[in-house]
Formats: structure tokens, C-alpha cells, sequence
């Protein structure tokens, strides 16, 4: 029998579905992937990609793991029992922001 977790604390959730399932590992690493490179736009002196200004980088680095976490509740209520379909679609999710800008900017370059 599987916990409910939505009417929990969102430290029972991080300590009990988001370590112990495939799709809270997936959305754990994709957090650190993406606050990583967002105190790596602000702070190091890198290219930033896409030809960007470094706040709109930073914004989106920052603003896409809070759209993340929400999808991973949103995915994954009531029980939040672990699902490798639903940690691919949280993978999917994950990337899609440089998916999209890469395809965006393919189609510019032409």
C-alpha cells in the first residue's frame, strides 16, 4: 500500500517518492543539472548558449525545475508509486526547453 503523499509535507515528499522513485531521481538530477548551470551562467565568465543574454538564461535555468516539480506532482498523485514510464516522460520534460531552443535555433540559421 502506497502513502498519500498529497496532503503531506513537502519534506515527507522529498525524503520518502522523490528519493525512492525513478521519477524523482530523474527530477533531483534534472534540479541540479539546471540551478548548476544557472549559478554557472551568473557567476563564471562562459559563452552562454544560443548567443543569449545572461539573464534570460539564468531565468529560465532557474523558473524550468519549478515547472518540473509541479509536473512530478501532477504526474504522480495520489500514491507517487515509482513508474519508469512516467520518470522517461519526466526525462522528456527535463529536456525539452533545449530541444525547443535548439530547433528554434536551427530554424533561424536558415
Amino acid at each position: 500500500m502506497q502513502m498519500d503523499y498529497t496532503r503531506q509535507s513537502i519534506s515527507k515528499l522529498f525524503r520518502g517518492p522523490m528519493l525512492h522513485t525513478p521519477q524523482g531521481i530523474v527530477f533531483l538530477i534534472s534540479l541540479a543539472v539546471y540551478l548548476l548551470c544557472a549559478a554557472l551562467f551568473a557567476f563564471a565568465d562562459i559563452a552562454l548558449p544560443f548567443g543569449w543574454a545572461a539573464d534570460k538564461a539564468i531565468g529560465i535555468f532557474v523558473a524550468w525545475p519549478l515547472v518540473l516539480f509541479m509536473l512530478f506532482i501532477k504526474q504522480n498523485m495520489p500514491a507517487f508509486a515509482p513508474s519508469w514510464p512516467k520518470a522517461v516522460w519526466q526525462s522528456f520534460y527535463a529536456v525539452a526547453p533545449f530541444v525547443f531552443i535548439s530547433l528554434g535555433s536551427l530554424s533561424a540559421a536558415d
